[in-house]
């Protein structure tokens, strides 16, 4: 299988190189998450890394902890160094520098995604998605007014997937964009961001965050480019919205569905909200001390019911909702109910209809003149009969009693005269219907003896693990991964069967049954078959069997590390892109050289994007997808 066009917190980022606006930004020191003491993180944030080991995979339930962030590989990587004999080119250099940078950003990403709801309003308006991000533990969520104008109903959604409803506001400006929401109590004490103390200032290194739709979080760093300051409406016409308040300008981009995200610091500490204006494109936060005055007035009111919510003053230049209607998913960047392509889902359905026959064979005028001879030569010039060359274990064919040497004359009566028709002619039965073979035995005498056997006609897949896939109570990125299991399973058992060099030659190798798509073999049929489908060596892997998109669920196997943030994250070469694992990575590490070449780590799902900047100067950036390490065994049949 090719690769094709492709919830939950820690990391796995991939490269895909595009233009955009955001700008670099040198890294700060860095402090842990803002929790209270001796409260206990929601479901879903972990309070400590899974490790990795060079072919072990990391398993965590949701985001790793992390501490100061060290990148040691890089354009003129420090600490750890790659090992012997590895070269680095051009595109070696951009792979460097967006790894470090986006290992730079692994802590803040760690501190402030917990913190990001997504909001699913059910308004007036119609159906809206926002961002949001919590400053209490109490669950006291901050928002764009503008994305809760009109809400009938709000569901704040945390990047582990679970929800908390909206009772209520607390305070609203619609004039600054801003509103103060509070959840329904948590069960727990929520973790928090905390406010920066001072304002940002221009050329400030800033990073934007939100929880747009089908992903856990994205980010994008940037800087501050100006501080605009509206006194009465109309001062600030360039935000696209009569808006009053203190703003900042920034690179960092700001899209409909993240409007209402933190902007904060290289430290974490929210130093604006991100908005999205309606009549520019440019990116607006309103600033750290409109968020502190808001917060100061919502601390002492009661919650007021969603339906008291006012309206903007002129409906016409509010700023933008994210409604339903207008958002548009970047290719690489969708929520969807099934990943798998037509390709993929046409090969998978044909699955349930593939047959085997359990039998190698060859061409009866391939076989040694002293088998041809006690044939006779009419038999064997008209070759009608093919040879057994092997007889898998525990096949159809091996279980009716077919020996490897013997000689195929019939199956259910129609002349057999090359290889390639066992599979024709298997392919015109179904599971569990019987077939009649003719059979000529070979004696210690060198005569052959005539046998008819019945052969129980079996599917290549087994029974039992397609109807896991298809009826297993399973999240649709877990049954994608699995049914992707049975493809590639299916692929390595065909190869393995009836090899591309004897498909190309039309002689062979003959599995019987409907072709499934052709992958890598490697391993005798009997190897393959005593295994799980849903065994480690089948499991798809990201970049070549497994899109490389939001939600998807893939094998990071053989990749090559490009950069090491000691107990964060690994940051990895795959075809198509990079990708960096956020887990604790110093098994990967002996004093300071990379162990390994290449590493095994394990299975991981992604989970949101990262922008970074690779050259500020011609705006050049890489988005950057975000996953977790996954442990999908709570999911896998127990055979």
């Amino acid at each position: 299988m090719g690769p094709k066009e492709i919830n939950c917190l820690a990391l796995t980022l991939v490269l895909w190189l595009s233009l955009s606006g955001c700008e670099s930004s040198d890294s700060q020191n860095q402090r842990q998450p803002s929790k209270s003491d001796g409260t206990a993180a929601p479901q879903g944030v972990a309070q400590a890394p899974p490790k990795l080991g060079p072919d072990a995979s990391g398993t965590a339930p949701a985001p790793p902890g992390m501490g100061p962030v060290a990148p040691v590989v890089g354009p003129a990587p420090p600490g750890v160094s790659r090992p012997s004999g590895e070269s680095a080119g051009v595109n070696d250099v951009d792979d460097s520098l967006a790894a470090d940078h986006a290992a730079k950003l692994a802590g803040v990403i760690e501190q402030v995604a917990p913190c990001l709801v997504r909001l699913d309003i059910v308004s007036a308006n119609g159906p809206v998605s926002g961002s949001g991000f919590v400053v209490s533990e109490a669950g006291t969520i901050v928002t764009n007014y503008h994305v809760a104008e009109a809400a009938q109903t709000v569901s704040a959604t945390f990047g582990d997937g679970s929800k908390l409803a909206i009772e209520g506001f607390k305070y609203v400006a619609p004039a600054r964009d801003v509103a103060v929401l509070q959840t329904a109590p948590p069960e727990r004490a929520l973790p928090f961001l905390q406010l920066a103390k001072k304002d940002p200032i221009k050329n400030d290194s800033v990073v934007a965050l939100g929880s747009p739709p089908g992903a856990s979080f994205s980010a994008c760093e940037g800087s501050v480019s100006g501080i605009r300051t509206g006194k009465k409406p109309g001062d600030l016409a360039e935000l696209g919205a009569e808006l009053i308040g203190i703003w900042a300008q920034v690179s960092a981009q700001v899209s409909p569905e993240t409007s209402g995200g933190p902007l904060v610091n290289r430290a974490g500490d929210v130093v604006g909200m991100a908005t999205a204006t309606l009549a520019t494109e440019r990116n607006f936060a309103l600033s750290r001390e409109e968020l502190r005055l808001a917060l100061d007035k919502a601390r002492t009111q009661p919650v007021t019911a969603l339906d008291k919510l006012p309206p903007f003053r002129n409906p016409s230049k509010a700023p933008r909702p994210a409604i339903d209607a207008e958002v548009t998913p970047t290719e690489n960047a969708q929520p969807s109910k099934t990943d798998l392509s037509q390709q993929e889902s046409a090969e998978f359905a044909r699955l349930s209809t593939v047959v085997w026959f359990g039998a190698k064979c060859r061409d009866i005028k391939e076989l040694p003149p002293v088998a041809k001879n006690s044939l006779g030569r009419k038999r064997t010039d008209s070759g009608s009969a093919v040879a057994i060359q092997e007889i898998s274990d525990d096949s159809p064919a091996s279980r009716a009693g077919i020996l490897k040497d013997d000689l195929l004359g019939t199956l259910d009566g129609t002349p057999v005269t090359q290889a390639g028709d066992i599979e024709k002619l298997v392919d015109q039965f179904t599971e569990g219907q019987d077939a009649k073979v003719l059979v000529w035995r070979p004696q210690p005498n060198g005569r052959y003896s005539k046998k008819l056997l019945t052969v129980r006609i079996e599917p290549l897949i087994p029974r039992r693990a397609l109807d896991y896939v298809t009826t297993a109570d399973v999240p649709p990125e877990v049954r994608d991964l699995l049914k992707r299991h049975l493809l590639r399973y299916a692929a390595k058992l065909f190869e393995t069967i009836n090899p591309p060099e004897q498909q190309k030659a039309g002689s062979g190798a003959s599995a019987g049954g409907k072709q499934p798509p052709v992958g890598s073999g490697g391993m005798p049929v009997q190897a393959i078959r005593e295994k799980s489908p849903f065994a480690p060596s089948f499991a798809p892997a990201f970049g070549t069997d497994v899109p490389v998109r939001l939600g998807n669920i893939g094998h990071l196997e053989h990749v090559r590390v490009l950069a090491i943030a000691t107990q964060k994250m690994a940051v990895a070469r795959i075809k198509g892109g990079l990708i960096a694992l956020l887990a604790d990575t110093s098994s990967l590490i002996k004093g300071k050289q990379l162990k390994e070449e290449t590493f095994n780590l394990g299975r991981a799902q992604i989970i949101g994007t990262v922008t970074v900047m690779l050259d500020e100067k011609n705006a050049r950036t890489a988005t950057i997808f975000v996953a977790r390490p996954l442990a999908v065994e709570a999911y896998l049949p127990q055979w």
